[in-house]
């Protein structure tokens, strides 16, 4: 896309801070909307209601006339909860391009597996079809797969396959 090439991609490390600044408000707002939000496929705790709001941001990029990567499935998994506060374009755009990018650079060098710890709703495995030989895992908790897989049912993966491990990283003694 000569549109998207033309837009230059910040660098990521000048906006690590401005993310790490952000984090805590994220995760109050985040508490707050979950209160007021209806049942209807609804995620428990406020850390999965952020990978809905991470989606959110990503479907808003994939509209772009000049989107920088296209993510056919965020609107599904951002549902009306990840839609009504989107994470953020300023930081999930360019998150998912290094990502992305970095990805593609290792699969080159031969690497075949991805490890998304805190996968949220990441459709990685369903959107990069350059990468057919890659298994992805996706690691999570349980409340994030209870709503994400459902949203998924019956879409073919780009990739070589997908499992997903259901987690909680804040029990004490569970990963060390």
């Amino acid at each position: 896309n000569p549109k998207a090439s033309a837009r230059k991609k910040p660098a990521i490390g000048d906006l690590l801070e401005l993310f790490c600044n952000a984090v805590g408000s994220f995760m109050r707002t985040a508490t707050a909307a979950l209160a007021t939000m209806s049942t209807a496929a609804r995620v428990e705790t406020p850390h999965a209601y952020t990978g809905r709001m991470c989606a959110a941001s990503r479907f808003l990029e994939s509209q772009r006339a000049d989107a920088l990567f296209n993510d056919h499935l965020a609107h599904r998994l951002a549902g009306d909860e990840g839609l009504a506060q989107p994470m953020g374009d300023w930081i999930m755009t360019p998150r998912t391009v290094f990502g992305d990018d970095l990805l593609r650079s290792r699969y080159a060098a031969g690497v075949r597996q991805l490890v998304l710890l805190g996968a949220g709703m990441d459709a990685r495995a369903y959107r990069m079809t350059d990468l057919p030989e890659l298994r992805v895992f996706e690691v999570d908790q349980r409340t994030t797969f209870d709503v994400k897989e459902p949203l998924l049912h019956g879409e073919p993966l780009a990739v070589a396959s997908r499992h997903t491990v259901a987690t909680e990283f804040t029990q004490r003694g569970k990963w060390l």
